[in-house]
């Protein structure tokens, strides 16, 4: 596909976005919620200076790096790959990140492994639903502008490395699809994703949304 230079600017938004985004969040995360007058910054975390991201970003350009270099994130091979590269990054002190890091540890640096173990804390915990896939979705968006359905399928297939939940699943296949709608059309729109979920699953995230 032969982007605009306006949806050029727009889809290294996403990147810069997501960058400056979890660098500004990092410091409240698992905070309780603050009012809308709260002044918010940069202010870091245990580990992390003011203005560094987390690993989140960190895994996130790792996807990027492997998709620019031609890998298809739908092939186990290269999955394999971009889970050996999170093992081996440097990154933050953060508690799901730590938690990664504990999964990480116990296991052979696979795609299967990966998912074998959070499979198992998901069935420890009963949930395995926070925003960790959630944010690795813009890169699999930017890697698939021309097939949205290729894009839905990569986004599961990367959130299901780390997230059991169908929810967390879910979630990464309308964002991932929303950021790729906000690139090419300009327009923000989490809906526009609702037909690639399970249509039982559609009411829920139509009421939720």
């Amino acid at each position: 596909m032969i982007l605009t230079s306006v949806q050029l600017d727009r889809a290294a938004g996403v990147l810069l976005g997501l960058a400056c985004g979890d660098a500004l969040g990092v410091g409240y995360a698992f905070s309780e919620p603050m009012p809308d007058s709260a002044f918010v910054t940069m202010n870091g975390r245990v580990g992390l200076a003011p203005g560094e991201w987390s690993d989140a970003t960190a895994m996130t350009l790792e996807i990027a790096r492997a998709t620019a270099a031609g890998q298809n994130v739908r092939d186990e091979a290269t999955l394999d790959d971009i889970v050996a590269a999170w093992g081996e990054s440097s990154g933050a002190a953060s508690e799901p990140e730590l938690r990664r890091r504990a999964v990480q540890a116990a296991v052979e640096p696979t795609a299967a492994a990966w998912r074998e173990m959070a499979s198992r804390r998901h069935e420890r915990h009963g949930r395995s639903v926070d925003s960790g896939s959630l944010l690795r979705s813009a890169a699999v968006a930017l890697a698939h502008l021309d097939d949205p359905a290729a894009l839905a399928e990569a986004a599961r297939a990367v959130s299901v490395l780390t997230h059991e939940h169908a929810d967390a699943q879910d979630a990464c296949v309308l964002w991932g699809l929303a950021i790729r709608h906000a690139v090419l059309n300009g327009e923000l729109n989490v809906r526009v994703g609702l037909p690639a979920l399970a249509e039982g699953r559609r009411p829920l995230w139509w009421a939720r949304l």
